[in-house]
């Protein structure tokens, strides 16, 4: 899957769009005082497009962002939202008399899911690619165990009849198939606590150590930076990222993105960029 279809799929947009953590995970977002609320030339500033771009897009998609929250606000409301905030003294705005269209953190999302030409937006859309296919890959180990469950219940109804029966043989490899059963799913589930957990926080990792490179030495280029990344990759991994399938971090086993992760922390420390700072 790739960040096109969520430019392509509302339901897909739909799914994801509860996940406004990405947003700060990308890049710092600026908000009005201490409220959720943007604005379109801060929200233009964050995807860094310019601010026309934003205002064809709100209209295109106007009511997709309505349900959102985006919403025209007049000049007493917006006033009424920055008194209330807990920053609003430290707040210089000038509100337009007609009124001002303000954007929530949720709408704001929206847009970067639909925002085409933008290397944060393609950032924001490959984030949440990766948090999806790690969901289904958690997923998919749920249900082998839940499978084998009912495996095992099965396997405990043919021991009754061979009990009853006096079946002793058939008894002795229905036991001995159901402690190959139970040690598997006792391993699957630790790889659900453990394994996935380690996976997921180490894709994390890399992503913010690519973040803080693009940052520090691609002008917030994040495609740059992902493209360098990846040629270090192809180098001391032999990996030709161009060739595998998918997109993002979802194109790597496990053990390839544990070896990742140590080449995005070295990356940074010839950068003279501290880790320990970053995280």
């Amino acid at each position: 899957m790739n960040g096109e279809k969520l430019i392509e799929n509302k339901e897909l947009r739909d799914r994801n769009i509860d996940r406004v953590n990405v947003l700060e995970h990308v890049k710092e977002i600026l908000t009005l005082a201490n409220t959720d609320f943007s604005t379109v030339g801060l929200v233009a500033e964050y995807y860094e497009v310019d601010k026309h771009t934003v205002e064809v897009l709100i209209q295109r998609n106007r009511e997709e962002l309505k349900l959102d929250g985006l919403k025209l606000y007049k000049k007493s409301n917006i006033a009424e939202i920055l008194a209330n905030s807990e920053n609003a003294h430290s707040v210089s705005f000038k509100i337009p008399s007609r009124g001002l269209i303000l954007i929530p953190k949720r709408a704001i999302l929206r847009i970067g899911m639909l925002l085409r030409d933008s290397e944060v937006a393609k950032e924001i859309r490959t984030r949440l690619l990766d948090i999806v296919h790690d969901a289904e890959e958690r997923t998919e180990i749920v249900d082998d165990v839940i499978e084998e469950i009912r495996t095992e219940q099965n396997i405990r109804e043919d021991m009754l009849e061979a009990i009853i029966s006096g079946d002793h043989n058939k008894l002795s490899v229905l036991q001995t198939e159901l402690i190959g059963l139970k040690n598997k799913r006792i391993a699957n589930l630790e790889n659900i606590v453990t394994n996935s957990v380690t996976i997921t926080e180490s894709k994390a990792i890399i992503n913010k150590c690519i973040r803080t490179i693009a940052v520090k030495k691609f002008n917030c280029m994040f495609g740059k930076a992902w493209d360098e990344f990846y040629r270090f990759i192809n180098y001391k991994l032999s990996i030709n990222v161009k060739n595998r399938k998918g997109k993002g971090l979802a194109r790597f086993s496990d053990n390839e993105i544990l070896e990742m992760e140590k080449i995005a922390k070295s990356w940074l420390e010839e950068n003279d960029i501290d880790f320990k700072l970053i995280i």
